[in-house]
C-alpha cells in the first residue's frame, strides 16, 4: 500500500486489510470484500451503560446488511414496484438510527 494512502490509520491494524481505492469496486463490493478479508475488524464501537465498550465486526455487520437489503427488495416486489423503481426511477434508501438519547 502506498505511503500516501488517504486513510493510513488502518494500515497498521492486525484485523484490517484495506481494499482498493482506485474506484474498481462500489461500496457494496467493498463491504463484501471487508467481510472476507477483515471479518474480525470492528465496524462500529459503542459505549455500554456500565462503562464498557461493545463492538460489531464485519462478520456480524455484513450479513445484517444483506438481510436488510433482502427485506427492502421483498417489500418492493410485494408492492409490484421493483421493475419501475430499478428501471425508471432508481430508489435511494437511507436508514438512520439514533440510540441512547
Amino acid at each position: 500500500m502506498p505511503s500516501n494512502f488517504p486513510a493510513p490509520q488502518g494500515l497498521n491494524s492486525r484485523t484490517f486489510k484495506p481494499g482498493p481505492i482506485d474506484g474498481s469496486l462500489n461500496v457494496i463490493q467493498l463491504l463484501d470484500l471487508q467481510y472476507k478479508q477483515s471479518p474480525d475488524h470492528p465496524v462500529f464501537l459503542y459505549d455500554r451503560e456500565d462503562g464498557g465498550m461493545d463492538s460489531i465486526s464485519f462478520s456480524q455487520y455484513i450479513p445484517t446488511v444483506h438481510e436488510a437489503a433482502k427485506l427492502v427488495a421483498k417489500d418492493l416486489r410485494d408492492a409490484h414496484l421493483l421493475h419501475d423503481v430499478l428501471i425508471n426511477n432508481p430508489l435511494i434508501v437511507g436508514i438512520l438510527a439514533l440510540t441512547g438519547l
